[in-house]
């Protein structure tokens, strides 16, 4: 939408800078890394685009993110379920196990998330007793 709009309304770009360069194909390694650098351009273009969109005022005096997402109170309503920052509590429903030393997880949610392959979530037991011992 953004991209669309700057190209309607060129002397509108130059407000809001350019778009972030894509890295080139010999700047991956190729290792499977998560997060790789094409999957952090995306997240760098997706927070421009975003701030763009605050920015842009329409003709019915709404801003672009507005008119597409929503007004901004509801904003908190598309935080994401994990976040890289700090520990959220989920209801684990299901342990399964796989192997001798690996289980497979089901947590409960309010929301229902796809997560990419090659996504790690780090778990940390919340217990009542505080002699208990994890290894």
């Amino acid at each position: 939408m953004v991209r669309m709009h700057f190209a309607e309304n060129p002397e509108e770009k130059k407000k809001h800078g350019d778009e972030p360069e894509e890295p080139r194909p010999q700047d991956c390694c190729g290792l499977s890394c998560n997060p790789c650098i094409f999957d952090l351009h995306h997240q760098d273009v997706m927070l421009w685009a975003k701030e763009c969109a605050r920015c842009i005022k329409l003709e019915n005096g709404m801003t672009l993110f507005e008119e597409v997402i929503g007004v901004e109170e509801n904003v908190d309503n598309l935080e994401e379920i994990f976040s890289k920052d700090e520990y959220r509590q989920f209801e684990i429903v299901a342990i399964t196990k796989m192997a001798p030393n690996t289980n497979m997880y089901k947590f409960k949610t309010a929301k229902s998330k796809d997560l990419p392959l090659g996504c790690h979530l780090i778990a940390r037991p919340v217990t009542n007793n505080a002699n208990t011992y994890i290894p």
